[in-house]
């Protein structure tokens, strides 16, 4: 009957949300979903937690689980992140301003008080455990530390000040409860269902392959990446730069390294667009475009980030499987599978994912040459850095460093610096195609078509890597001082630290609070010799980075970092190890993790995937930037052809997010897309197409909205003044 119970139970559930997607009150003006609906998911999930523990032992964990659960989805709903570009913050500092943002208080001062209530009962056996493992004073300095990587810093200190008090609130709660509700799992239940889970974990540990596990993973965030693609994303670019890499891939797919020049250039101008003379190019490097243009080639361009998600996946199962074993290989891609940072930078069209094949390929080969010290394995590796050079040069310097120190340590078949040699030449021989590709763009080998670019539309030397007060640009107010120096150093990292530490798991206590704790827990001199080279990864990317005046951005988390997802989920593996065999009171092995260890990674999952995600894909990632797919629907529905579209709005996002489905050749048979900039702009393209119909459209800062055809089809002739 519980059985039946539980299953009448979630039927009601999934039907409830389906229901709820056909009601106004989750809907925005056009009819899309609103971050309201999953505050609503975040319920329905705590509710069956609740009904499927009630009748059983798991009953008061199950509660507390739940609470934790929908605290996090109150929490989120009073965060402002929104669609334009700015790191989030705390609603709360602005004070209240909505009867919902009241309510939302209310609700999340009850679970305070529910959680003090259970802290009474529970705050010796917590006491006595941080005071034997931790000590009172590194307890609260790693408390000080996660709350203040919980919060993106402020420009005004006092905001900051206000919003890490509230930070420290809602952290303290949430790790409070996910605390109670792992005290009061039932310790028999519970070590049958840890045995269980632990026995899966490592079955099969012997064979060096893969398993069905890795496979489920990859294929999961395929699915899971493609859905959000398709849904969240549009199959659209929401960046500048995803523009400039599509129209990139476009000519390359075509064979060609260039595009003519339209007759009227500046209602095309649009940024990392270079239009000089007879041609127009996109002056990024090539190696990302050359791979977008296999999917363009095959008419699914949008696929290629989330294909490649999924073979990274199982280039990251086996890696972690040759340097921690097999049991470690399956939890990190469980972890990796459930990460929303991952699943969502899976989902644009930005380079970093591929990045991230590079690097994984380069470290297998790496360890490939230390297994059978054979040289030879270098040449993949080689090609993959060259490959990343191609791609993120400063990134394939960085992978470069790192993985060239590790090869001193191999010893060759002839000689100790043969597998340096080998990795180093062939990536070297790699990279050297940018040379021509760099001398047919501007002329001259060693300058790069980007810092051209740069240079011309920023200033001399102004993008360019290194110090002094001739750095970076405002931006909206995203270069944190003037110039660049050591206070952008440490504002830039701080940033970074805290995208790294909302977004990599999306867990309400903190992706990095495993780490934290790990590296409290562990002095430096008994860290494993594996774990120091994940931390060195680490600290020669913040390193690197360090040289440029951008932190990257509130876009995608700390993209600029992405490759630290390797060594994060290699560490948190660690930590999780290490905190299970510290928590636990029997004397098991540190391979091995406790049910409270478990039970609670899987609650900080459910989490994440059930609410971080969803919110961030509806909240941030649909129409990001302003930036929509409605021309795409216009050129459809209304079958345009060899069509003029005028757009009327400004560069970004109006001639951004349409620019991408113009007609490469500006003479084709396919629409031609130009910004309707002013009088004098508009004869002149009309003269320059005097036989196309012509469509007046308002773009979304203009309609508030989507894009919106004022005027056409019309005739040349009929608008020229």
């Amino acid at each position: 009957m519980h059985r039946f119970l539980n299953a009448f139970f979630f039927l009601l559930a999934a039907g409830c949300l389906a229901a709820a997607t056909g009601m106004p009150a989750f809907h925005d003006g056009e009819g899309y979903l609103t971050a309201d609906y999953c505050l609503l998911i975040s319920l329905v999930i705590a509710s069956l937690l609740v009904v499927t523990g009630w009748r059983t032992r798991y009953r008061e964990a199950a509660t507390w689980f739940a609470l934790f659960i929908f605290g996090q989805g109150i929490i989120l709903q009073l965060i402002d992140a929104g669609t334009s570009i700015h790191y989030q913050h705390s609603r709360l500092i602005n004070g209240i301003e909505t009867i919902n943002e009241a309510v939302l208080l209310v609700l999340l001062i009850f679970q305070a008080i529910a959680v003090a209530g259970g802290l009474r009962k529970k705050y010796k056996i917590i006491g006595l455990w941080i005071n034997k493992r931790l000590g009172y004073t590194r307890a609260l300095a790693l408390f000080i530390m996660s709350v203040i990587l919980s919060t993106f810093p402020s420009r005004e200190l006092h905001l900051f000040a206000y919003e890490l008090i509230i930070t420290a609130v809602i952290l303290a709660t949430q790790v409070a409860c996910l605390v109670l509700g792992a005290l009061s799992l039932p310790a028999r239940e519970s070590s049958i269902f840890a045995a269980r889970v632990n026995r899966f974990l490592e079955q099969g540990k012997s064979t060096a392959g893969l398993d069905h596990l890795a496979i489920g993973c990859a294929i999961w965030v395929v699915c899971i990446a493609s859905i959000l693609s398709l849904f969240s994303y549009e199959r659209h670019p929401h960046l500048a730069d995803e523009v400039a890499y599509i129209y990139h891939a476009n000519y390359f797919a075509e064979g060609q390294m260039g595009t003519a020049a339209p007759p009227v250039p500046e209602a095309f101008e649009t940024y990392l667009v270079d239009c000089e003379g007879e041609r127009c190019i996109s002056p990024v490097p090539p190696g990302w475009p050359a791979v977008l243009a296999v999917g363009t080639l095959a008419g699914a361009n949008w696929l290629v980030n989330p294909l490649l998600s999924g073979l990274n996946v199982i280039l990251l199962f086996m890696l972690l499987q040759r340097l921690y074993g097999r049991y470690a290989a399956r939890l990190g891609v469980l972890l990796v599978a459930a990460a929303p940072w991952y699943l969502l930078m899976s989902m644009n069209f930005m380079t970093h994912t591929f990045s991230l094949t590079c690097t994984l390929v380069a470290a297998l080969s790496v360890m490939q040459m230390y297994k059978h010290h054979n040289s030879m394995w270098g040449i993949p590796g080689g090609i993959a850095i060259g490959l990343l050079s191609l791609t993120r040069p400063l990134e394939g310097l960085m992978v470069a460093t790192v993985l060239g120190l590790a090869g001193l340590f191999i010893r060759g078949r002839r000689f100790r610096l043969a597998p340096v040699i080998v990795l180093a030449s062939t990536s070297m021989i790699v990279g050297s195609i940018v040379l021509p590709y760099n001398e047919a763009l501007t002329g001259d080998p060693l300058k790069f078509p980007i810092m051209a670019y740069a240079d011309k539309a920023l200033g001399a030397g102004i993008n360019s890597l290194g110090f002094g007060p001739d750095k970076g640009v405002t931006w909206g107010g995203l270069d944190p001082f003037p110039g660049h120096g050591l206070p952008d150093v440490l504002v830039n990292a701080g940033l970074n630290l805290s995208a790294m530490n909302i977004e990599m798991f999306g867990w309400s206590i903190g992706s990095l609070l495993p780490i934290i704790i790990f590296l409290v827990l562990r002095p430096v001199r008994k860290i494993k010799y594996v774990d120091r080279w994940m931390l060195f990864f680490i600290a020669v990317i913040f390193g690197f980075q360090s040289l440029y005046w951008f932190s990257g951005g509130p876009d995608f988390g700390a993209r600029y970092y992405y490759l630290a997802v390797i060594p994060l989920i290699a560490l948190t593996v660690q930590a999780l190890r290490e905190l299970g065999h510290t928590v636990t009171r029997n004397d098991i092995s540190p391979s091995m993790l406790p049910a409270s260890i478990l039970v609670g990674v899987l609650v900080l999952n459910i989490g994440a995937l059930t609410n971080f995600l969803p919110w961030r894909a509806i909240d941030k990632y649909h129409h990001y930037l302003g930036m929509r797919p409605d021309i795409r629907t216009l050129i459809s529905e209304k079958n345009l052809g060899a069509d003029l579209l005028l757009i009327n709005g400004k560069d970004h996002p109006d001639l951004n997010s349409a620019l991408v489905y113009t007609s490469l050749d500006p003479y084709g048979n396919s629409p031609v897309i130009a910004l309707d900039k002013n009088v004098a702009v508009r004869q002149r393209l009309l003269t320059a197409y005097p036989d196309r119909r012509v469509w007046l459209i308002d773009g979304p800062t203009r309609t508030g909205a989507g894009y919106r055809v004022t005027a056409g089809p019309l005739n040349s002739s009929d608008l020229r003044y």
